[in-house]
């Protein structure tokens, strides 16, 4: 009976001592217990049976994925620190060979992030060559007041997700920090065509003050009958009407947003976004784009 008890005593102490973790002193545990919590689920799941060569991304943030921005762009500091915990508790010799991943983030460093966005139909061809099989991708986001960590395991021949596993956590400010810290920030180089709608420049904008947009380049609207640059003109091409989306600039000028609603336009001075935050997509100014013709080539310099 007593060596029942002493058992029990035991079991409580240490599980007291794990409730009781001080995050705010010791940072780095937390991350750890994320990441061995998200590869429990992960492996609960993972059904393959047979050696796989493994690699593990860095975790994208959520609310920056949607357009077509480089990997190294959307990858905040606490993405990359959760995959590195993440891969050394994935470490098990007998059952993957683990790519550095210093190697998976130089290979993914150019990759517009749209290609990781893969479905079951399709693959990702540069990781493929390398003849890694299998991949846990993974987000984060901060909503709610609470980090939502995602990763899943991802076959890279056909993009078919084998495991899954999410995991929750309290806010912390050095969380908050890390996911907010960014790699060196770069200036940026887009091509805009005049037969599209909103396209990303690759660009996302964060503690910015000013963008100085160069635009190079011409384009047409009602096939080729009206050819300029990126300022546009300020009759309408059009002998049916005015087709501007956005009316306080020239007819097919070009313009930026970032976000749904932060619009901007005119090349010729610098652009304020002090206190804007988002993903910088542009456009012609003109709602048909069906019959245009050419691209206007921008080269955007960051000021902070």
């Amino acid at each position: 009976m007593r060596m029942r008890l002493s058992v029990l005593l035991f079991c409580s102490l240490v599980f007291n001592a794990c409730q009781s973790r001080d995050y705010k002193k010791t940072p780095g545990l937390l991350i750890d217990d994320i990441a061995i919590a998200l590869r429990k689920d992960l492996l609960k799941q993972y059904e393959n049976s047979e050696k796989t060569t493994l690699a593990v991304a860095g975790f994208s943030r959520n609310d920056l994925v949607a357009a077509r921005f480089k990997y190294k762009l959307v990858t905040p500091k606490l993405g990359l620190l959760i995959a590195n915990a993440l891969q050394t508790e994935m470490f098990n010799p007998a059952r993957f060979d683990l790519i550095e991943r210093s190697q998976i983030d130089a290979l993914l460093s150019e990759l517009d992030f749209h290609r990781l966005g893969i479905t079951e139909s399709d693959g990702i061809p540069s990781l493929r060559i390398q003849g890694i099989k299998a991949i846990i991708l993974g987000s984060v986001q901060l909503k709610d007041g609470v980090f939502q960590f995602d990763a899943r395991i991802v076959a890279v021949e056909t993009g078919k997700v084998l495991a899954a596993a999410t995991k929750v956590v309290d806010y912390y400010d050095f969380l908050n920090d890390a996911y907010n810290e960014y790699p060196k920030r770069e200036d940026c180089r887009a091509t805009i065509r005049a037969d599209d709608s909103w396209q990303s420049t690759g660009c996302v904008i964060r503690n910015v003050a000013k963008l100085h947009v160069k635009a190079t380049g011409s384009w047409s609207m009602t096939n080729d009958k009206f050819t300029f640059g990126p300022e546009g003109v300020s009759s309408s091409p059009s002998i049916f009407g005015d087709y501007r989306i956005l009316t306080a600039a020239n007819h097919g000028a070009l313009i930026c947003r970032i976000g749904e609603r932060n619009m901007i336009y005119g090349v010729s001075n610098p652009w304020d976004v002090k206190g804007i935050a988002g993903a910088l997509e542009c456009r012609i100014n003109d709602k048909e784009v069906y019959n245009n013709r050419g691209s206007i080539t921008m080269d955007i310099e960051l000021e902070e």
